[in-house]
């Protein structure tokens, strides 16, 4: 059985936690057949984010979080989930072979 990561290295301890936990509960391994990677050095500037599969699917996607340095934590994980599900959409896409907006049925990649 093919395992899909679920991967944040970004922030402190407490952000990567709270980012991957909401990342798994909205896009499970099992309806989400890909690989999700956010990666940053610093929360408050751009980051990464990386959606990809076995087949050679690799979509890459920069997120800047806007907001003011007091709600930090808050406008990264926005941005990251807003990022990830503009990513996963993308590479559904181009799974599908087509270029038309997903309309979120995940079953259909499997």
């Amino acid at each position: 059985m093919i395992r899909w990561t679920r991967s944040v290295f970004l922030g402190g301890h407490d952000l990567q936690a709270c980012l991957r936990a909401e990342i798994v509960r909205r896009w499970p391994e099992a309806q989400y057949p890909f690989h999700l990677e956010v990666l940053g050095e610093e929360t408050h500037s751009a980051f990464e984010v990386h959606v990809w599969s076995d087949t050679g699917i690799h979509i890459f996607q920069e997120a800047i979080p806007k907001s003011s340095p007091s709600r930090e934590d808050d406008a990264t994980i926005a941005a990251a989930l807003h990022t990830i599900e503009l990513a996963l959409g993308e590479a559904a896409r181009e799974k599908l072979g087509v270029n038309r907006a997903w309309t979120l049925r995940p079953k259909e990649l499997l």
